[in-house]
């Protein structure tokens, strides 16, 4: 894989169906590390991921969060 590949995946939590993310850029590679930038999300994906989200990070710095 190589920056700016397109790619489209899955990210199965432990609790929950998987949430699909259909079109992602990879925008950055380090190891066996990679970030991504979504192109597109449907709603109920984003709903799912904002969930997830929340449900990892602290209590106290989730006000970041916006999907």
């Amino acid at each position: 894989m190589s920056a700016e590949t397109v790619i489209e995946f899955q990210i199965r939590p432990r609790k929950g169906a998987p949430i699909l993310i259909p079109g992602a850029i990879v925008r950055w590679i380090r190891g066996s590390a990679f970030g991504v930038q979504f192109q597109e999300l449907p709603v109920h994906e984003s709903r799912s991921l904002a969930r997830l989200l929340r449900s990892l990070a602290p209590s106290s710095s989730a006000s970041w969060l916006s999907l």
